[in-house]
């Protein structure tokens, strides 16, 4: 193996763990990265839209292309939202009269169970099975919870994304070309075009 084909897979390497450190970062960033391309042509139609004598600025262009954006999403959702917060509001209604009913359910069986006199085997096969139901509501209960915080990580990150995506359509040039200088020479006419 020659040291350049070395330098190439430990860079490959160092590439690979850096993305598994910035993991929970990379969210954002594709999102924005989709939303940009989703947006720019967007901000160009407004631009365009008017004679150059009343032509918008790019702010005003990137403003009202997320306006209409968000306003597209929230025609969109209309439909979804509701039902949504219904079943969540059910699930928030439900759920102490759920696990009320699992803790009688499992007193009760532990009561009964406690009355019969079963050969060692079979006691012991109740007892894991017991053991084993109360885990798993345990295990339900905390990966709710994990998803309820998750579901505000994300709500986080739905507030930096359109911060990332607004700057990155007003320095659309100054990005490209940035991005060129890391391209070599050869392949910059393609990802031009782009």
């Amino acid at each position: 193996m020659s040291s350049k084909q070395i330098i190439r897979l430990i860079t490959l390497f160092l590439f690979f763990a850096l993305l598994y450190y910035i993991q929970g970062a990379l969210f954002p960033i594709v999102l924005s990265l989709v939303l940009f391309y989703g947006l720019n042509p967007l901000v160009h139609l407004i631009q365009k839209a008017f004679p150059k004598k009343f032509a918008p600025g790019k702010d005003i262009a990137i403003i009202a292309s997320f306006i209409i954006f968000a306003l597209l999403c929230l025609i969109a959702f209309e439909f979804i939202i509701p039902s949504f917060t219904d079943e969540f509001n059910q699930l928030s209604v439900n759920l102490p009269n759920f696990i009320t009913q699992i803790q009688s359910a499992i007193k009760s069986s532990q009561q009964w169970y406690s009355g019969i006199k079963l050969p060692a085997q079979v006691d012991q096969a109740v007892a894991e099975g017991l053991n084993k139901a109360f885990n798993y509501i345990v295990v339900f209960i905390q990966q709710t919870a994990m998803n309820v915080l998750g579901i505000l990580t994300q709500f986080i990150s739905l507030i930096v994304i359109p911060v990332i995506v607004y700057y990155m359509l007003k320095d659309e040039e100054k990005l490209t070309e940035g991005i060129l200088k890391l391209i070599p020479s050869e392949h910059k006419e393609v990802l031009r075009t782009i």
